[in-house]
Order: structure tokens, then sequence, then C-alpha cells
């Protein structure tokens, strides 16, 4: 028997509309130097460099025909190399940051953005992953 899925909407390439401005792109970074400065984040430039506790790395995300539509800030919450041991450290330190970012979130959402968070995962053996961090997604 084949099943067929019914995709209801599609809303095809984004619109040069929902583009993110360089304007509004420094504004952005600005607001991200803010909370690294008052959440005392160590800001790397590539992801080789996020294997420590409380480092974080701001990324321009899916450019189409040569505009920027998504900005993701990735914040690393646990140990690249103690990932098993340090899981209830994770939780406890994932949470007590969450809290923390709420101000900035409603900053950039009173910003005009559109913002979510998602968790990092880090594959800790063959068939385990671990939450390693926190993803901040910002689009228009």
């Amino acid at each position: 028997m084949k099943f067929i899925k019914k995709y209801e909407s599609f809303d095809g390439p984004p619109s040069v509309s929902s583009a993110i401005t360089e304007e509004e792109l420094n504004d952005i970074k600005d607001l991200y130097y803010d909370m690294v400065d008052d959440l005392n984040l160590v800001d790397v430039k590539s992801t080789s460099e996020m294997t420590l506790p409380m480092t974080s790395m701001f990324y321009t995300l899916m450019p189409y025909r040569g505009k920027l539509f998504e900005i993701q800030i990735n914040i690393r919450t646990i140990d690249q190399v103690n990932s098993l041991i340090d899981r209830d450290n994770d939780h406890f330190l994932g949470k007590k940051l969450k809290d923390l970012l709420i101000p900035y979130l409603k900053r950039f959402r009173q910003m005009g953005y559109s913002v979510s968070l998602d968790d990092i995962h880090m594959k800790s053996d063959s068939w385990n992953f671990v939450t390693s961090g926190i993803k901040i997604k910002i689009k228009k």
C-alpha cells in the first residue's frame, strides 16, 4: 500500500522582504556582543574552537540569491572531552543560561525578529547524543 503525504502549504524560497539588511545585521551583532560581555562568554570564530563550556559563536546562515535570511548564535554548555560525566552539570548550566538569555531574546523580538531556541547535540558514542549547548535562531 502506498502512502501519499499531503503538503498543505509550501512557502517556496524566502521573499526579499524577509532578508536581513546590513544595518540590521550590525544591530544584531551589537546585541550579541552585549550578551557575550554580560554573560562572560568567550566569542570564538569557528566551530573547531567551541570545545569548552561558555564559548559562543555568531554566524550567518542560508544565503539565497545573495541575501541573508537567518542568523545563529551557538553557546557551548558542556566540555567536549568530559561530555558523559558532565550531563547533570550541563542540564543545570543549560537551564540557568536559558533563564539569563530571556532579556536578550525579548530584545531581539522587540527589534522585530522571530527568535527560537534549540539544543545543540554532540555524539558521545555510536548510539548516544548529549545536549552540549544552546542554539539561538534569529529570522525576520
